[in-house]
């Protein structure tokens, strides 16, 4: 790795700081897919000792935002299209079951606190503000995890949401995808501003579908063929698609 971009440094020197700025960077693909890192350079740009680093790495990698590539060398993680597949499939479910269980349990407050952040994630959009939208993003399914009252769930997802975002970044590419994308999230709250559990649930799944098969419209545009589009116009991993990487 001959140069690093602009990672900001952490603020207290601390593997968990240390690991969330890396996180938000891979998310944000400040470091991209295939990245090398190199211990050396990220401590002097992060400001931080090498040992705090390792730790901070090991975790990363446990969480699969890192791999080790046939050297050995750690790298940020390339996803490829099956795997990308496997989670939007259980992002589909969990997303759809959250959004109904919000739908339910939330205080009146909690939606409209959940509209406000739908008012500023349009304000992104008409800003074509992306890294914005990305992190309202995380707002409002933090918002709507909060208002389901479900550990489990509320547990189960936080796990996955650093995977999740590598892949929303690359579905927002997509042309067009960021004011498709808003129109559905208004959808979404309206369907829970009736508390109509089913409803919210059916367009939230509905929104996860879109934004994978906007994902892999991106991925399609590095040669990778879009003939494995079954007639629902949802993706299906095949031998085809299988092991091509999303960077």
């Amino acid at each position: 790795m001959d140069t690093l971009p602009k990672i900001p440094r952490v603020i207290a020197p601390t593997r968990s700081t240390a690991v969330q700025v890396l996180r938000e960077a891979i998310a944000q693909r400040l470091l991209r897919p295939g990245t090398r890192l190199s211990e050396r350079q990220l401590a002097t740009t992060l400001g931080i000792s090498r040992p705090t680093l390792r730790e901070a790495l090991r975790e990363l990698e446990a969480e699969g935002l890192l791999e080790r590539d046939e050297l050995g060398r750690l790298i940020v993680a390339q996803f490829d299209s099956d795997m990308a597949l496997a989670l939007y499939e259980v992002r589909e479910v969990l997303e759809g079951f959250a959004a109904a269980l919000f739908a339910q349990r939330a205080t009146d407050d909690e939606i409209a606190e959940l509209t406000l952040t739908l008012d500023s994630l349009a304000e992104a959009v008409a800003e074509d503000d992306f890294r914005r939208y990305l992190l309202l993003k995380d707002q409002f399914y933090g918002l709507l995890l909060a208002g389901a009252r479900n550990p489990i769930l509320e547990s189960l997802l936080k796990s996955l949401q650093w995977r999740f975002r590598f892949l929303r970044a690359t579905s927002l590419q997509a042309p067009g995808r960021l004011k498709v994308s808003l129109a559905e999230m208004r959808e979404i709250v309206e369907a829970i501003q009736r508390r109509d559990a089913l409803l919210a649930d059916q367009r939230s799944r509905q929104h996860i579908r879109n934004a994978a098969d906007a994902m892999f419209s991106v991925l399609d545009k590095t040669g990778t063929p879009s003939s494995d589009v079954p007639t629902d116009g949802r993706r299906v991993a095949t031998r085809q698609r299988g092991g091509h990487r999303l960077g």
